[in-house]
């Protein structure tokens, strides 16, 4: 067991694909009123739902994840 903050990035790819969403939804100011940021919220969560490789990748990804945290004893990985 080694030390490693549950909220880290490296054991948590869904801050990957936050990252991911962010950049698909900048800049925040193009939308005029609630409702387009919802509907462009709605866009892009379909367009990295379908992209099956994305979150495929992302899961996949994981056992390199763990890897890398078990080698750098728990410091600061490249994810």
């Amino acid at each position: 067991m080694i030390e490693h903050p549950a909220i880290s990035p490296d054991l948590n790819p869904i801050e990957n694909l936050f990252g991911l969403f962010d950049k698909k939804l900048r800049p925040i100011a193009a939308y005029k009123n609630a409702d387009l940021l919802w509907k462009r919220i709605y866009e892009c969560w379909h367009e990295l739902n379908s992209k099956t490789s994305t979150l495929k990748n992302l899961m996949l990804s994981m056992r390199r994840r763990y890897n890398a945290v078990i080698k750098c004893k728990g410091e600061h990985t490249r994810y």
